[in-house]
């Protein structure tokens, strides 16, 4: 019995043993899996105080490390900064080593970026500002218009984005100068606002080239034109040489617009239209054409109707008032003669006719032939030409109840009459009245 217990003991106390051997190989597997601090300051909880101080470089931004105090920061310790950039975290690793450790953040954008910086358990966050660099030139002169009117309400804008050499928009103001065609000067400073320094530049009241330049701080920028352009039509000189011509269809009025001018009094640009319109209740005329340095001169053939034409012109804001022009009757103011030729073929001879000159009228000239009844209504009509300054016609056969031939030219008229025609017609005797 005593031998029994005794190997029921040994047993137990051998099981125990061999838990105990495989518990400590598996500390031991584990211990060997984890790193061993490097110093006794990380196998310290205690946090350690620190600060960084920010560097803006040219292509990037320098961070030191440092301790509160200015004591050496503890060797080998793992040193993480962090950029919350808007193209997502900027990271940058390092180990300390003594008094002062630099990390390089290659970040050039302007503007306040967080951070978060770590040197072995502690921790910082916070926010950094990297403020523009001078802008560099060249400066891009931007121009709203490159041609406006003197006389206003639309002056040209200027807008100007000032970089530094990082692309960067800067925050120094802006100087805009002007240089007009007339000598005068013209300048203003423009603080840079949402990204950009702009202002309205005034046109002035001279045309021609005005040049604009942009400059801020040491940077420059080429210089800019704009075209003075003179406004519209204001006032003009109109007229004709003479009012009266000969209403003959070739004889003309010389009409013209002259020294066509802006509000302030500035030549109208070349090719500015000019609108002749009138006429009168018979005939309507219409007439555009360009204005070349301020004139425009128009020569209007005479109609071949007499009578007194209204004519104005329009351009831009000029209407001119009417130029009452005349035209003359093409022949004197007399009684003319006017007879039968023959009866068969029937035929008429009329004239001569003279003008205001004593001229014959010129050959072409139109006289109307009208046969009328004894109540005057209107059997036939028709034209025929004048050669030589006389007219001499065939006439078709004569309704019978034709009472009278009334001759008209220009105006001048003379009525022969048809009875003796019927009478021929009758006993078939070529008589001549």
């Amino acid at each position: 019995m005593p031998g029994l217990l005794t190997k029921k003991r040994w047993r137990v106390i051998s099981t125990l043993l061999l838990l105990m051997l495989l518990l400590g190989g598996l500390r031991w597997g584990l211990n060997q899996q984890r790193p061993a601090p490097t110093n006794a300051a990380q196998q310290t909880s205690a946090p350690l105080e620190f600060r960084g101080v920010f560097e803006t470089r040219d292509e990037d931004v320098l961070l030191t490390f440092v301790t509160a105090d200015g004591s050496p920061l503890p060797a080998e310790l793992r040193v993480r900064a962090t950029f919350m950039t808007p193209a997502g975290p900027l990271v940058r690793e390092t180990v300390t080593n003594g008094f002062q450790t630099h990390v390089s953040m290659p970040f050039v954008r302007a503007g306040t970026v967080p951070y978060r910086l770590e040197v072995g358990s502690s921790v910082q966050e916070g926010a950094f500002v990297r403020a523009a660099g001078e802008p560099v030139t060249p400066l891009q002169l931007n121009i709203g218009a490159r041609a406006a009117r003197v006389t206003g309400g639309h002056d040209p804008a200027l807008v100007v984005h000032p970089l530094d050499a990082q692309h960067n928009v800067t925050d120094l103001p802006v100087l805009f100068q002007a240089f007009y065609p007339d000598g005068t000067y013209w300048e203003r400073t423009v603080s840079v606002e949402h990204l950009m320094a702009w202002t309205f530049v005034p046109t002035g009241a001279s045309t021609g080239t005005l040049g604009i330049t942009a400059t801020s701080h040491n940077a420059r920028g080429e210089r800019g034109e704009v075209d003075l352009l003179p406004g519209i039509s204001a006032n003009a000189t109109y007229g004709s040489n003479k009012t009266a011509v000969l209403a003959s269809g070739r004889d003309t009025w010389q009409l013209n617009v002259k020294d066509t001018q802006d509000t302030l009094n500035n030549i109208v640009s070349d090719g500015t239209s000019a609108v002749f319109y009138g006429g009168n209740d018979t005939l309507d005329l219409y007439v555009t054409r360009s204005i070349i340095q301020g004139d425009q001169p128009l020569v209007l053939p005479s109609p071949p109707q007499q009578g007194t034409y209204s004519v104005r012109v329009n351009s831009g804001d000029y209407l001119s008032q009417p130029l009452e022009l005349l035209g003359l009757p093409v022949v004197k103011s007399e009684r003319f003669a006017v007879q039968w030729v023959s009866a068969s073929p029937l035929s008429l001879r009329a004239g001569p006719f003279f003008s205001d000159n004593n001229a014959l009228v010129d050959s072409g000239t139109l006289v109307r032939l009208s046969v009328f009844s004894a109540d005057d209504a209107l059997l036939l009509s028709f034209s025929a030409p004048v050669e030589d300054g006389v007219l001499i016609t065939n006439l078709p056969p004569l309704p019978a109840s034709s009472d009278y031939v009334l001759v008209d030219i220009a105006g001048q008229q003379q009525q022969l009459d048809v009875r003796w025609v019927h009478a021929f017609q009758a006993d078939s005797t070529d008589v001549t009245p």
